[in-house]
Formats: C-alpha cells, structure tokens, sequence
C-alpha cells in the first residue's frame, strides 16, 4: 500500500512540474513558483518532485546566465536522482550540466556531454526528451562551429514538436536556427527566422523571450548596416525590458543603441547611452557584456583624446580578467583594438598575439572533438545496422521453426536476405569511413577560397620543415597581408571583399610551383611555403604576385578599387634548428617592418 501510495505521489508530482515547464513563464517567475513547489514536495517526502524542482531552478537560473547559483541546484538533483534513479531525469540533468560547461567557456566537455546525452535520449521512448537533447545538442554543436550538423538535428527536433504542436519548443527552434544563420552572416536568413519566432512569441504572450528577439533582431540589422531597423528593433526591446522589471535586459538594449551610434562615428551620442548601461548593468552573470560595454566607452574616450578615462575603463576590464581566469568568452581583441588606439601598440599587439594562441587552442579542442563526434556517428549507425541485422535474423529463425514442412525454403530465403543485409551493412561501413574521410580533407580547406585554411597550411609547413634535416636546401614562409582589406569591406561591403580574396587565392594558387602551397592564414592575412626556395627568389616572386594581383582584377571589381599587399618572409636552412612557431613569429615581425616602411613592399627577416 505504501508503494502504491508513493508511486502515485511520484506520478503527480512530475505532473505539476511538467505544467510548469510548459508554462512559459519568465525566468524570475519560474524561480518563484519551483521555489513554492520544491518547498511542498519537500515536506510530503516526494523524491522524485525534489530530483524535478532542482533541475527547474537550474534551468531557470542557467537562464539568467547566473552559471553558479545552476550548477548549485544541478549538484543537487544529482544527489538526489542517485536515489531514485530516474533514466529520464539524468538526462534532462546531463543536458543542463553540457549548457553550463558551455556558458563557461568549456567546449570540450560540453561537446562530449552532448554527444553522450543524445546517444542516451535516443534509447529511451521519450519524444519531448528526445526533442529536448537535440536542441541541446545543437546548440552545442554551434559553439563548435559544426553548423551543417546543427540544422540538420534542429530540423529533427521541428519535427518531433510540430507533430504535438509545441509553440514554445518550436518558437525555440527558431531563435537557434536564426542565430547559427547569423553566425554564417546570412542575416537575412537569421532575419526570417527571428520574425517566426516573433510570432511565435507573440501567440503565447511570452514577452520575456520576446523581448530577447527583438534584441537579436537588432543584431542582425547591424550586420546588414540597416541602422535605421537596428535602432527600431533595440529601442523595442529596450522598452519591453522596461515594462517586464528586466534591468539587465534594458542595459544590454541601451549598450547596442550606443554601439549603432559608435559604428556611425557619433561618440558624443553614444557615450551616455554607454554610460547609462554600465551602471545599469551590475549583475555578476552578465561581466561579459559588462567588458564589452566598458571597452566601448573606452575606445570612445580614446578617439577623443582622453586616454586617463580610457585607462581607466581599461584597468577595470583587465581586473575582471583577472578574477575571471582564463575565460575564452573574454573580448580580448575589443581590448586590443583599445590599446593600439591610445598608440600602445606593444600592449595591443601582446593581447593580440594571446587572442591567437588562443584560438589556436580552441581549434585543437574542436579538431579533437569533431574527430570524437564522427566517430560517435558511426558508431552508432553501425550498431543500428546489426541490430536490425540480427532481428531479422530471429525472425528468420522463428519463421523456420514455424514453417518446418518449408524449411528448405525458409533456409535458402533466410540465407539469401542474411548476405543482402550483410552486403548492405559492409556497404554503410565504406560509406561512413569515406564520409569520415571526406570531412577530414574538408577540415583543411577554406570554405570561402578552396585553398588550405590555418590548419591545413601550417599542417604542410611542419611536413617541409621536419624534410630539412634529412634533406638539402631551405624553406621559405611568408605571410601576406593584404593592404587596407578593412576599408573594401567597409566602402563596397563584404560581398566584394569575399570576391577580392578568391581573386587573391587564384592569382597566388596559379602562380606557385608544384612543390609550393598558399594557404589563408586568418581574415586577409596568407601563408606561403616555399620548399627549396632561396633568399634571392623571394622579392621576384613578390613582384611576380604583386603585378599579376594588380593588372588581372576580374572585371566585376569597382574600378577605382586599388589592389596591394604587403609581405613578410623567413628562409630556414637545413640543419637549422627551428620551428614552425619560431619562424611564423619572424615572418610576422618582417611583415609588421613592411607595413611601417609604407606597405606594398616585401621585407625578409634575417636569417
């Protein structure tokens, strides 16, 4: 009787927390009522409503970007489902532990997290989980950069809850769907999909998220350079966040309406509206955006000339840094971009130099786990794959035992469709270990050019260096930056500057011998590796280049557009004790000496 009776406490229980998950309240409100819930299924001994109330608050404090105070309740719920043991709850809890991993920067484990929840949710019989994990799942992916994988699983997940009809879940949908799109800089596909989310919003009176899209919207319109919907937008938001109580969201709008003010040189407009948001803005979950605003107000300070107040702002983001630890969300190339508009250009370039071994640094993690993901992939498709393989081989074996008078029958038909799914199990093996090989080639290829990425090129440099020792000659780097590639962005726009950098990979890509490579070494900037190469060859290939980049400008190019570059090289002996690190910092140096003695030249470091 007593097992009856907790059982149905139990059913209840998860009843009143699943209203509560679809109420789509605020994440203030949602705190309040989980709160009140938790507090009654606490004093009645209902196990399984603590284990749902602490993963509510989690939730809901995850929301507020309040990543401590999540991890807390989380904790919490993982205590207590030890006891009761709930498949569906761990991952639910699994699922928000990978989101907080996320927001803390930490990909590797929020990836791996991911990976493994969605193998789980997949064997459970558990739509709304299932569709849950793969909105967690692709959210993750995205901060991976792997964005075909995302759609395609929140594409999965629109599915799952068109079928029951979910308005909150697929209003979800398509916020993540808008923001990977404005990630590729497609903004007019994030656009569509932000305004069905607006809709969305609005059919369920949810002015909470809402408020966020008109936000992202905003965004959006900055990327196209429509200032005038950008304002529109942030100034919606803006007065929402007012009538919702949400300080932190009425900071955030104000700080981009200022931001708008700052990308059209209007500093004097700008600075008490950035003034306004970084008082407004104290909440210790927001210190991201608390840098950034803070650095605006900063770079404005700077291009007024008054560098004690820049310092100023400057010293308060670098002791959030400090407390922060080592964040990768950090703005350090806001801050960067700070120091080199004061004229510390040893500060700026030392940030810089961090930012890039940074990124260095978050490549490997993500090289590591695309490997791991695909890996994942196939393994479970194949395990699919004999699975299926062995259930019809149990029904052959029943039909046999069924059927004895046509066991001949059934042995030849069981044998005939034993090799058929055989052959087609080997043939998904092959199709799966060439995909894995294709995404492999494709991880060392810029999308933009088709020449080799950073990965790809510097992949082939440490080849032709570890050649020396054994070998004879030398090893030629250079870095190649083109000259003002900023201004083409921002005169003629980003379409025309993606067409001058395919016309630069063509022109280098058809100039280079057999044994020579070019590859794009970050935004405008290329690596050349030159095996074998001399000193004396270097500044005739540079003119070679220089000439053909300037004379062959395809003919859709404005024609007062102006094409130059600057380049920087390093020559390696054999038997020179180097490396790929050592001689790209050299190549860097002789090309910053190129830029300072006046641009579209060559300078070779010494050897």
């Amino acid at each position: 009787m007593v097992t009856t009776t907790n059982a149905i406490a139990s059913t209840n229980a998860l009843d009143a927390w699943l209203a509560l998950e679809n109420s789509q309240l605020p994440p203030h409100d949602l705190i309040i009522e989980s709160e009140q819930l938790l507090k009654l299924h606490q004093s009645q001994g209902v196990h399984a409503g603590e284990v749902r109330g602490n993963i509510m608050l989690a939730f809901a404090y995850l929301s507020l970007e309040k990543d401590e105070q999540s991890q807390f309740y989380l904790d919490r719920a993982k205590q207590l489902n030890a006891s009761v043991e709930s498949v569906v709850d761990q991952v639910k809890i699994n699922n928000l532990q990978a989101s907080i991993y996320a927001m803390q920067g930490d990909i590797k484990n929020a990836a791996e997290a991911a990976i493994a929840n969605l193998a789980q949710a997949s064997a459970l019989d558990d739509d709304i989980l299932l569709g849950d994990t793969l909105i967690q799942y692709a959210y993750i992916m995205q901060l991976e950069s792997q964005f075909s994988e995302a759609i395609e699983r929140l594409f999965e997940a629109q599915q799952i809850f068109e079928k029951s009809n979910d308005r909150h879940r697929l209003m979800t949908i398509q916020s993540h769907l808008a923001i990977i799109y404005s990630k590729l800089k497609n903004y007019h596909k994030a656009i569509e999909y932000y305004r069905h989310a607006v809709d969305l919003a609005n059919e369920l009176d949810d002015d909470f998220s809402l408020s966020i899209f008109y936000y992202n919207l905003g965004t959006a319109f900055i990327g196209l350079e429509n200032w005038p919907s950008a304002i529109d937008y942030f100034s919606k938001a803006r007065e929402l966040s007012v009538i919702l109580e949400d300080q932190a969201g009425v900071a955030l709008a104000t700080s981009q309406l200022g931001n708008v003010m700052i990308k059209n040189q209007q500093y004097e407009a700008a600075l008490p509206l950035l003034l306004q948001a970084n008082d407004m803005l104290t909440d210790a979950g927001s210190e991201y955006m608390r840098m950034r605003i803070k650095l605006d107000i900063a770079m404005i300070y700077a291009k007024q000339g008054q560098a004690d107040f820049a310092n100023a702002y400057i010293s308060e983001v670098e002791w959030m840094m400090a407390q922060g630890g080592d964040d990768s969300r950090f703005p350090r190339l806001s801050l960067g971009e700070v120091y080199a508009e004061l004229g510390l250009y040893e500060a700026s370039s030392r940030i810089f130099y961090a930012y890039i071994d940074q990124l260095n640094e978050d490549f490997e993690i993500k090289k590591q786990l695309s490997l791991q993901r695909l890996e994942v992939i196939y393994d479970v498709r194949f395990e699919k794959s004999r699975n299926e393989l062995l259930k019809k081989e149990n029904e052959l074996t029943e039909s046999e035992l069924a059927r004895q008078n046509q066991s001949r029958l059934i042995l030849a038909l069981s044998l005939v469709l034993m090799l058929v799914f055989l052959a087609l199990t080997f043939r998904q093996i092959r199709i799966q270990r060439g995909h894995k090989q294709r995404f492999k080639a494709l991880a060392y290829k810029d999308d933009l050019t088709k020449v080799d990425n950073r990965r790809g090129i510097i992949a082939f440099a440490q080849e032709r260096l570890a050649e020396l020792p054994t070998g004879q000659g030398n090893l030629v780097l250079a870095i190649i930056d083109l000259d003002h590639f900023k201004q083409v962005n921002d005169n003629y726009g980003h379409d025309v500057g993606d067409q001058v950098l395919i016309h630069f990979a063509n022109i280098v890509s058809q100039s280079l011998r057999v044994n020579e490579r070019v590859g794009r070494y970050g935004g405008e900037e290329w690596l050349l590796v030159l095996p074998k190469a001399t000193c004396d060859e270097i500044q005739p290939l540079f003119k070679k280049l220089q000439l053909a980049y300037q004379q062959h400008k395809p003919r859709h190019l404005p024609d007062e557009l102006v094409l130059n570059f600057s380049m920087g090289a390093v020559v390696a002996s054999s038997g020179s004790d180097l490396s790929i690190k050592s001689l790209l910092q050299r190549a860097d140096a002789a090309l910053y000496q190129a830029k300072q003695n006046g641009r579209g030249r060559c300078e070779i470091a010494d050897s």
